[in-house]
């Protein structure tokens, strides 16, 4: 059963790490496997699409949860095709986790000609119930987008017919809302201030999968749904030790997940090295870290380390060939001492002139700063060792980002 999560968490957190210019990657190796194929919220972000996951189970994408803007090229990038879904599940009708379903069925009757199943929440007085808002969108006659009207049996239009179905969000007990295809998926109601929301668990013959979406954590029933699961999979979209009615902070995501007994993350431990692993287990992952070519996102790890691994370095001048080579020497033994192994300062080389740079105050974070002019101050014998304060007005010379 941990099969599932050790194949899932990798190909999730390759999917993030894909920029924004290339291509996401197909997950369809392994009995079981999450994709995450946006990971964004309703901010801009060019990185990342907003929230959408897709389900592969024996090779085939099963079932796609919730699709926000720019998860329909994700979908597209990641070889899925839309005859092998056998469930499309809508957590709640903010848009960054509906609004690219209209471009999903578009031309949806060209890729699949069976009805597809589609589940969403109930309603109240801030949003209509999901069949409602699909009359919304695409009623023949009063729908914003008419032409997709054949998706509500309409005889006329384009797009898949739709197999529509609702989920309670008040119901204190899961609902089944599906089962075949090697799936059984229930969902639950959760607290996402007043926006109706739910939850999905999907059983399999290699596991467990749990889709939480977005919620302040405060319903303990969740605990129980999520329970014993091979894969949470909970939002973070506020910082430690902040409150809000919509999302749950960092300290009660982990609580959540402790109460609940869902897998440790043994894939973490293994790419950084910590924690007792089997070597057969460890092996395995690596091979299909590398087969990936999954690299751990540098600013990411920072936060939790709170260890940038980035060296800065203050010189009067980049031209010439002396500096040219006093910089290669320095990237060079950043690369042999132990806390700045990675680092690659030709790599991503930050261009000024003269002292400039220097009053701008842009730049910080740094764990060490080697100066090679007068003048550094407090700010050169910071950097003599590893520190965790914050050393700021210094050109940055920094590790390229996994």
């Amino acid at each position: 059963m941990i099969s599932i999560f050790r194949i899932s968490v990798i190909c999730a957190l390759a999917a993030l790490a894909v920029p924004s210019t290339a291509s996401a990657q197909s997950c369809a190796a392994g009995p079981a496997t999450v994709q995450i194929l946006g990971s964004g919220g309703p901010a801009i972000n060019r990185e990342r699409a907003s929230a959408s996951y897709l389900l592969w189970v024996g090779g085939q994408a099963r079932m796609l949860v919730d699709m926000g803007g720019g998860t329909y090229l994700r979908f597209g990038q990641s070889g899925a095709k839309l005859s092998d879904l056998a469930l499309v599940g809508i957590s709640h009708l903010h848009p960054d986790h509906v609004s690219d379903l209209p471009a999903l069925l578009w031309l949806s009757r060209q890729a699949r000609n069976e009805p597809l199943p589609i589940v969403g929440p109930s309603g109240n007085d801030v949003a209509p119930d999901f069949p409602t808002f699909l009359t919304r969108l695409f009623d023949e006659k009063s729908g914003a987008f008419q032409v997709l009207g054949a998706t509500l049996g309409a005889t006329r239009g384009n797009g898949v017919r739709l197999d529509v179905s609702v989920v309670d969000v008040a119901k204190p007990e899961p609902s089944t809302v599906f089962k075949g295809s090697g799936l059984t998926v229930t969902a639950l109601g959760i607290p996402h201030a007043n926006m109706p929301t739910l939850a999905y668990r999907v059983e399999t013959p290699a596991g467990s999968v749990v889709f939480s979406s977005d919620q302040n954590g405060t319903d303990p029933k969740f605990v129980d749904f999520a329970r014993n699961a091979n894969v949470l999979v909970m939002h973070l979209a506020i910082a430690a030790g902040a409150t809000s009615p919509l999302h749950a902070a960092p300290a009660v995501v982990g609580r959540v997940a402790r109460e609940a007994g869902v897998s440790v993350a043994t894939v973490s431990r293994v790419i950084n090295g910590k924690g007792p692993i089997r070597e057969a287990t460890r092996r395995r992952i690596r091979r299909v870290v590398e087969k990936l070519r999954y690299a751990p996102h540098g600013a990411a790890r920072s936060l939790i380390t709170r260890e940038t691994h980035t060296l800065g370095v203050l010189l009067p001048d980049l031209f010439g060939e002396f500096f040219s080579e006093l910089i290669r020497g320095i990237d060079a033994t950043a690369r042999w001492m132990a806390g700045f192994g990675s680092a690659d300062a030709l790599g991503e080389l930050v261009e000024w002139a003269g002292g400039s740079f220097f009053a701008s105050g842009l730049f910080f974070g740094v764990s060490g700063l080697a100066s090679g002019r007068g003048g550094a101050g407090d700010a050169s014998r910071h950097g003599q060792k590893k520190t965790r304060r914050p050393v700021r007005n210094a050109g940055v010379l920094t590790h390229r980002r996994g």
